[in-house]
């Protein structure tokens, strides 16, 4: 039977003042006053240990801390040791081992769900903390930006990205759902916008919300002895190139028709005058309140047209006039922009963003 008396178990437990292999061998009378080296060398060094005779009994002492069970530790020699006695013993004196977590990517963060390992000095290909959600992209750690792909780029489930489109943000967070969402115009954070997102469960499409609406504002008409006009509350805008596309009429209501023709018209494209008989057509954009301005050039055509465009509030109003025995005004140039059955006008309407 082992019997470990009280003032073992009291010698194996000191870690402040770590037992070493010669601290009952090495009297101070043994050492050479004039061995400069001898002198340099204190104990815990590791070139003194091994400059010093074994201890039996503080051998046994360690032998008997193995036996206790005691937790592994590293020796102040950078080894790791059984328990933290035997780091004291051999090592110089003991410290607790570091835990350290896979680090596949390189990243400088470990896999969360990987099993650590403790060691005494960090491990190739390890990390001493568990932040990565990913391990095996490099691209997804704490702290790396969102990339609006789908992916928690910086494992905060809660962050968002910095959208440029509203398919950015159904991208990001597929429970979106249609409203207002801040963009950033090519992903500047110093350029947000304020857009709709519309069919955020289907096709998501971006819209810009027309502050300035009611009579006279953002319509477009078609003036003959009858007229149609059509009123805009949004605008379908496409966010990379800030084109408008003069033909949607999700966000719009209009009143009247009449025969072009053998075409029958009951609403008009965004930014459209036209008139035949020598009438007038009119039409208004009227950017004031968003951060947007006009930035196309307009285009009088048609037969015996005349007309034009007068700019204001910074480029950001537009009154349109379309005239002549058959003849109308548009953003850029379009043919039979009345015909919305037949003819695709498309994304003519440029727009640009007003720097602050």
């Amino acid at each position: 039977m082992l019997i470990v008396t009280p003032w073992i178990v009291l010698a194996c437990d000191v870690a402040e003042e770590p037992a070493t292999p010669a601290a009952a061998a090495v009297d101070e009378e043994d050492v050479d006053e004039g061995d400069a080296d001898a002198e340099a060398l204190e104990p815990g060094d590791p070139d003194w240990l091994e400059n010093t005779a074994a201890d039996p009994e503080a051998g046994l002492l360690c032998i008997l801390c193995i036996l206790g069970g005691a937790e592994p530790a590293c020796g102040a020699d950078g080894h790791s040791y059984a328990n933290a006695c035997f780091a004291a013993c051999e090592g110089g004196g003991a410290v607790p081992a570091v835990t350290y977590w896979p680090d596949e990517d390189g990243d400088g963060f470990g896999d969360a769900s990987a099993t650590p390992a403790s060691a005494c000095t960090i491990p190739d290909g390890a990390s001493d903390n568990s932040d990565d959600c990913d391990d095996d992209d490099d691209a997804v750690s704490p702290g790396s930006p969102e990339a609006c792909d789908g992916v928690d780029n910086d494992c905060d489930a809660a962050s968002r990205c910095d959208a440029q489109s509203c398919a950015d943000i159904a991208l990001d967070d597929p429970s979106a759902i249609d409203g207002d969402y801040t963009l950033y115009v090519d992903l500047d954070p110093d350029r947000p916008w304020t857009a709709y997102c519309h069919d955020m469960a289907g096709e998501p499409r971006t819209y810009l919300s027309l502050v300035a609406v009611g009579e006279g504002r953002n319509f477009s008409q078609y003036t003959a002895p009858s007229s149609v006009r059509t009123a805009f509350t949004r605008v379908r805008i496409e966010p990379t190139t800030l084109a408008v596309d003069i033909d949607d009429l999700t966000f719009s209501s209009s009143s009247g028709e009449l025969y072009h023709g053998e075409t029958l018209v009951t609403a008009m494209p965004y930014g459209v005058a036209e008139s035949c008989g020598w009438e007038q057509g009119v039409a208004n954009i009227d950017l004031t309140g968003t951060p947007f301005k006009i930035a196309s050039p307009f285009c009088t055509s048609g037969f015996e047209a005349s007309g034009g465009v007068t700019f204001s509030e910074d480029d950001q109003v537009a009154d349109v006039l379309g005239a002549g025995n058959c003849g109308w005004t548009s953003p850029t140039c379009s043919y039979g922009p009345h015909d919305l059955m037949n003819t695709v006008n498309g994304w003519i309407l440029q727009l640009a963003y007003v720097e602050p």
